[in-house]
């Protein structure tokens, strides 16, 4: 498979788990996840697209676009 299907399949699973590893492990896609040895600054720029992505859809008529925000900061707090 070429590198661009195989990153682009990567960011795929990033991006249905928001990023969230323990999900990955949940579902048995985390070993398939770590196979393609995504570097944590490529994972940084993926959580800044899709808070990008989520931000832009933000409305006070649809919630879903919130509730997504919420997972990501959910899995991203700092301590």
């Amino acid at each position: 498979m070429p590198e661009e299907q195989l990153r682009a399949r990567a960011k795929e699973l990033f991006d249905h788990h928001y990023g969230n590893k323990l999900q990955m492990f949940r579902e048995g896609q985390l070993d398939e996840y770590k196979d393609y040895n995504i570097a944590l600054e490529q994972e940084a720029e993926w959580i800044k697209q899709l808070i990008n992505l989520y931000s832009s859809q933000l409305s006070i008529r649809d919630w879903d676009a919130l509730h997504h925000l919420d997972i990501i900061a959910n899995n991203y707090k700092v301590t």
